[in-house]
């Protein structure tokens, strides 16, 4: 995730999240001073100071951060958790590392390449049909999903910014391993895999390849979701089903809208309104809901005439529909907006942390991000613990 900066190509949104495999040791999280970011540890005390102009978080020991100047761009690198540089700031962008790879934009550059821990360049070109790289996905299981082409200029992989269908070159979109050898290069789009297989795009259809590039569900879709829990939405015309690995429906299409599965259940649409559904398609949650989001630690978000509140997967009420805004749970609790302020429950629906913050996010990893201020850019940050004592401000 990062902080603060937009760059062009990639557009990231600070969110108090961890997908870090290795969050239990001893994780740092970002704080801000000013208008630098640095980090702090659970106790809140300062770790590395805030000096940098954006940081991203901690992924296989090392930060991506930008070390700021006169111009924002040209100024990424890696420090380690002493807060040193291990890998110099010279790059436009810089991803987060997996995988002992990270993805960088080199100053200067118009193309991505990878990176080891090191700082050597490990891969950047590919085939002398597509040697560039325009987009670098992080590997997931020795794959990465790439964007390539033969032609160095970004701005012309469409036929134009005035026209509104924009289609990108024919076969830019596939897989690399972590020696650069191409997989497949082929498809019009492509997504990151998941469950062991990935959604690929081609012409108008989306299909799902394998790790090797062999195709597992021929494109035939006007749109797919990612697997989950077993079950892809896909929709044929203008509604929604589920399909399984084998891309045979088990859930027909007849829904308006419909999201992944988790935790047993997904959100559906049906005449306007949200509910979820099981596996076998069964409603267990009636579609009378304005609003509804995925489950997350048993319960899911919902909305009805302008009100937040949970619901189980029998569709039981935690309490009443009774808040401004909600957020899922997260390490056990939720936060919840009444009025003007935010505080949070626990999942007997008790306001356990009142509501008293102008911005919050979930707690991960023991603590919670909170604001007081309109935005997280104009702020005053701080953390709160489980028990809602301020560990820093």
């Amino acid at each position: 995730m990062v902080w603060k900066l937009a760059v062009w190509g990639c557009v990231f949104i600070g969110v108090l999240c961890c997908s870090n495999p290795v969050c239990g040791e001893d994780h740092l999280f970002v704080f801000k001073d000013g208008d630098r970011y640095g980090f702090i540890n659970a106790s809140g005390q300062v770790v590395v100071k805030a000096k940098f102009a954006s940081v991203k978080e901690f992924h296989e020991g090392l930060a991506a951060v930008n070390k700021g100047g006169d111009d924002a761009l040209g100024q990424w690198g890696y420090i380690d958790r002493e807060g040193q540089f291990v890998i110099e700031p010279v790059y436009w962008q810089a991803n987060d590392f997996q995988e002992g790879l990270a993805g960088v934009w080199p100053e200067g550059g118009s193309i991505w390449v990878y990176i080891d821990k090191t700082g050597k360049e490990v891969i950047s070109g590919l085939t002398k049909e597509k040697p560039f790289i325009y987009s670098a996905l992080p590997f997931k299981e020795g794959v990465a999903c790439v964007e390539a082409t033969k032609d160095r200029t970004a701005f012309k992989r469409t036929e134009g910014f005035k026209n509104k269908k924009r289609r990108g070159q024919e076969g830019m979109w596939g897989f690399i391993d972590a020696t650069g050898r191409v997989i497949v290069l082929e498809f019009d789009g492509a997504r990151s895999f998941v469950e062991g297989l990935a959604v690929v795009k081609k012409g108008d259809k989306y299909g799902y390849v394998r790790p090797d590039g062999a195709i597992a569900i021929a494109p035939q879709y006007d749109q797919a979701s990612s697997f989950s829990e077993g079950l892809a939405a896909v929709r044929m015309g203008k509604k929604y089903g589920f399909i399984n690995m084998q891309g045979a429906f088990v859930i027909e299409p007849g829904f308006e809208l419909a999201g992944n599965f988790g935790e047993g259940s997904a959100r559906v649409k049906i005449k306007g309104k949200y509910g979820f559904i099981d596996p076998s398609g069964k409603i267990v949650v009636e579609p009378v809901l304005d609003r509804a989001l995925r489950f997350s630690e048993k319960y899911a978000v919902v909305m009805q005439k302008g009100k937040y509140g949970y619901v189980d997967g029998s569709g039981k009420l935690l309490g009443e529909l009774a808040f401004d805004f909600a957020q899922d749970f997260s390490e056990g609790l939720a936060a919840v907006k009444i009025g003007k302020a935010w505080g949070y429950i626990d999942k007997t629906g008790e306001l356990v942390i009142q509501s008293q913050f102008d911005l919050a996010q979930p707690f991960a990893n023991g603590l919670a991000r909170v604001g007081w201020g309109r935005s997280w850019g104009d702020a005053t940050w701080g953390y709160i613990d489980t028990d809602g004592k301020v560990v820093y401000k």
